[in-house]
């Protein structure tokens, strides 16, 4: 066909037309540089909605080596070239494709990291920032929790406050009643009475 894939037998080729998967797509895979697909891994990334301009957005990042099921696992979770370069930008360099779908999964978002870093949590890995989505540790809930002097918190602890619903707002009315200097450990205590 002159398009990088040659359908063995007309079963293949009416394959190819009951899905109706035209010469322009397979076209447009070629110039980003898919090339050499067989008939059955073209119709999965046609049916799958995998298109020529999210391949070459990958492909402009750098990203070459992905396998057709690794595209597709990044288009199903519509991780796009634009959310990778944004985590590239703020650090994550070296992301792998599950990685990657572990953030998404989480609605751990560029912004969310953005606003942990100017938080000063620059450091988190991508275990400790899906921890922080899970357990619903915003960097609001952070920021007030620094306002009141606590600075040095680590993941565990930040989850720990969450969990036991020792909000900023706690801890403020806690101090109203003369309890100033307790530390986290003691407002958890003290929450659980």
């Amino acid at each position: 066909t002159g398009l990088g894939i040659q359908p063995d037998g007309i079963g293949e080729w009416i394959h190819l037309r009951i899905h109706e998967i035209s010469p322009r797509y397979v076209r447009d895979l070629r110039d980003v540089g898919v090339i050499d697909l067989d008939v059955e891994e073209l119709v999965e990334l046609y049916l799958q909605g995998v298109s020529a301009k999210f391949i070459g957005g990958l492909r402009d990042l750098g990203i070459k080596d992905l396998d057709i099921e690794e595209i597709k696992e990044l288009n199903n979770h519509e991780i796009s070239p634009k959310f990778i370069a944004e985590m590239r930008s703020l650090g994550f360099k070296d992301l792998d494709v599950d990685e990657l779908i572990e953030l998404a999964n989480h609605d751990v978002s560029p912004k969310f990291i953005a606003e942990l870093h100017s938080l000063g949590l620059k450091a988190l890995d991508v275990y400790e920032l899906v921890e922080l989505a899970n357990h619903d540790v915003s960097p609001k809930f952070i920021a007030e929790l620094q306002a009141l002097g606590f600075k040095d918190f680590d993941v565990e602890e930040l989850i720990e406050l969450a969990n036991h619903d020792v909000t900023p707002d706690f801890i403020a009315a806690m101090r109203e009643v003369g309890l100033k200097d307790l530390d986290a450990d003691e407002f958890i205590e003290l929450r659980n009475q």
